[in-house]
């Protein structure tokens, strides 16, 4: 068996961590490995002149320039040009211990090599001094989907695929956020047989630099509403009945429902105040599931951002949300222009 581990890297101006990961690839204890670099973006040069540097020293390091496409096309042509039979991402501004690659290797050797995807735990580095450990639980693909946060079952990045598993399956082009669940959702419904490992080597940096997080997405509520039905799906294969499996997707809804609004509010959105009022109807006020969705989940137990949206709607005002929002996100950009 080909036990060559491909690892997948997106980078966009990321000069900055670029050669950290890179080394931290290179020192692991593992060492039949390929590294696909996937430069993306115009303007790269610093980048690509310390990857290429790397390239230079050891040829498992492969590098690809794209002028343009996001992230999910330059995953894309990772996956096309993998030659291993096993897959794993990495992003680019976080770090890897030097046995995060063997710890997978170990799982799958306990296993004789017949799983399709180890997935664990990973160290949550917020600051310099703030390391958590995230350790996981789950020992089949039911508790994983359905006892995990989102971020363990989202996060490309903390598991090992079969490349066989993967098939054809591909990145959706044109999404820009929850890409990698969407992706994940679609592997998921292939897996006859997944370990867990208490934790990885994977250290994943909490960045605040008002990228992803700021930027509205208009494809948000498309990719929200795939998800969704990919989980539905997934929910009746882990022998949910549908009803359980609904009633799931309403738990999640409240919240998901709150992604949609917040991201009216985010920067390139090009909506006008009179506009974002009649998308917040829309999504709060013509959708049949949302009243059952907020009756289910006690208000109790919501954040304050998300309280006032659900008051808003209990008082069937999307007015009143829309001035909320607009003054809580002029202060929040006001703060953060200064």
């Amino acid at each position: 068996m080909n036990k060559l581990i491909s690892i997948i890297l997106p980078c966009y101006k990321a000069e900055k961590f670029i050669g950290n990961i890179i080394n931290d690839v290179t020192n692991q204890t593992y060492q039949d490995w390929e590294l696909l670099v996937i430069s993306n973006g115009e303007g790269q040069d610093s980048q690509l002149s310390i990857i290429d540097g790397f390239r230079k020293i050891d040829n498992r390091i492969k590098l690809f320039s794209i002028p343009t496409g996001g992230v999910s096309l330059a995953r894309n042509i990772g996956l096309q040009n993998a030659v291993g039979d096993w897959i794993t991402f990495l992003d680019a501004d976080d770090r890897i211990d030097d046995n995060h690659l063997q710890l997978y290797v170990d799982a799958l050797e306990r296993e004789n090599w017949k799983c399709d995807m180890v997935v664990g735990g990973y160290y949550f580095v917020k600051g310099s001094n703030c390391i958590e450990e995230k350790k996981i639980q789950s020992n089949d693909l039911k508790d994983f989907i359905l006892t995990n946060n989102t971020i363990m079952i989202a996060a490309l990045w903390n598991k090992i695929f079969r490349k066989q598993t993967i098939g054809n399956e591909q990145f959706k082009f044109g999404y820009t956020v929850s890409e990698d669940v969407h992706f994940n959702l679609r592997v998921y419904r292939n897996l006859s047989k997944m370990v867990s490992i208490p934790m990885t080597g994977y250290r994943y940096y909490w960045l605040d630099n008002g990228n992803a997080t700021s930027k509205y997405h208009a494809c948000r509520e498309e990719v929200q509403r795939e998800n969704d039905k990919l989980l539905y799906e997934l929910y009746l294969l882990c022998g949910l009945s549908k009803e359980q499996a609904r009633v799931n997707i309403l738990n999640s809804k409240y919240i998901e429902t709150y992604f949609l609004v917040i991201n009216l509010y985010k920067r390139g959105c090009p909506l006008g105040f009179w506009q974002k009022r009649k998308k917040i109807r829309q999504l709060l006020f013509e959708d049949y599931e949302i009243k059952e969705a907020y009756d289910l989940y006690p208000l109790s137990r919501q954040s304050i951002y998300v309280k006032f949206l659900t008051i808003g709607y209990k008082l069937h005002s999307p007015l009143l949300i829309t001035i909320f929002y607009s003054i809580l996100f002029y202060i929040k950009n006001k703060i953060i222009r200064r």
